[in-house]
């Protein structure tokens, strides 16, 4: 699928994951004062936008199931629903709260930095070991018959002596 298709789906994704985050935080904080409650709203949609980002991460980039649009919608509603919780309503909150927060997201963004750096290390690892065993094939292949074999033979023989 091209990009446009595929932003037809995630967004509408993004934007019904976070609004029902929302919703169900409303729901369950009904009883609470208002400040109370749109701190307890506001920690619920950012936990669930952390939730998005790693289910996106860990399950959906296994090789058992991988679906490009769950992925990126799940992606783009960690970005809203961390984006609506610590930006929009970053004056409403209180201290402890910014903190618990900004704390998160810190721990968050090490996590994230190192797993990807981990994953694309050992990718890249992978692929060059084994270019770098198909050159040397390919070379042998080509470079070395009977007669320069001999002759390598023989210069593997006069340098262990």
């Amino acid at each position: 699928m091209n990009i446009l298709s595929d932003a037809i789906y995630t967004v509408p994704f993004g934007i019904i994951y976070t609004v029902f985050f929302q919703k169900l935080g409303d729901i369950l904080f009904a009883n609470y004062k208002d400040i109370s409650k749109l701190q307890k709203n506001v920690t619920l949609v950012f936990f669930a936008g952390i939730i998005g980002l790693i289910l996106s991460q860990l399950y959906f980039n296994s090789k058992t199931y991988r679906n490009k649009i769950v992925k990126q919608g799940l992606v783009i509603s960690g970005i809203i629903c961390i984006f609506w919780s610590s930006v929009i309503h970053w004056d409403k909150l209180t201290d402890y709260t910014k903190l618990f927060l900004m704390g998160i997201s810190l721990g968050g963004i090490i996590w994230y930095c190192s797993y990807n750096k981990n994953n694309s290390n050992s990718n890249n690892n992978t692929k060059m070991k084994k270019l770098g065993e198909d050159i040397i094939d390919k070379i042998k292949e080509k470079y070395i018959n009977e007669d320069t074999k001999n002759i390598v033979d023989l210069m593997d023989d006069f340098v262990n002596v």
